[in-house]
């Protein structure tokens, strides 16, 4: 079975498939990236907020930064875990 795009490629199952697991990677480590830099800005207002001594803005900027590093961590195990996207096809 072979697919084509509009432009006339043509694309084997196999090939479609790793592909689109490409993609989803890419797209992972893309959002990955991005709640990293979001901890990082939280850390940063947290101490900016403590050197002004607002310790309870600080305390609500770190909560928030520890929650994210949580779920970001979640993420990166998804995506470093070899069988979410596992080989592109079964090895012979």
């Amino acid at each position: 079975m072979r697919f084509r795009c509009h432009n006339g490629h043509a694309f084997s199952l196999e090939t479609l498939l790793v592909d689109i697991n490409a993609s989803i990677d890419r797209g992972i480590w893309d959002a990955v990236g991005a709640v990293e830099e979001r901890e990082s800005l939280l850390r940063e207002l947290a101490d900016a907020a403590a050197q002004s001594g607002r310790d309870d803005v600080a305390g609500r900027y770190r909560a928030q930064a520890d929650d994210t590093d949580r779920r970001v961590r979640a993420l990166r195990d998804l995506v470093l875990d070899h069988r979410f996207l596992g080989p592109a096809v079964d090895p012979p």
